[in-house]
């Protein structure tokens, strides 16, 4: 049980950096003004976090029966 809390409060940090990463690609301003490489390592972040959070989820589904 103490396991499947981890994963949930994971699961909510995760949807957290997700929606703060898109707000910030959606600023056309960031991303105008931002040196591309920088734009460019938070789209990166951006499918790293949707990566680790569809594993977090399978995980999640596997041990919350």
């Amino acid at each position: 049980k103490h396991f499947v809390k981890e994963l949930e409060q994971k699961i909510e940090e995760q949807q957290a950096i997700i929606a703060n990463l898109e707000k910030r690609l959606a600023n056309k301003a960031y991303v105008k003004n931002a040196p591309k490489h920088i734009v460019e390592q938070t789209r990166g972040q951006l499918e790293s976090t949707k990566a680790t959070l569809e594993k977090t989820k399978q995980e999640y589904d596997r041990f919350a029966r």
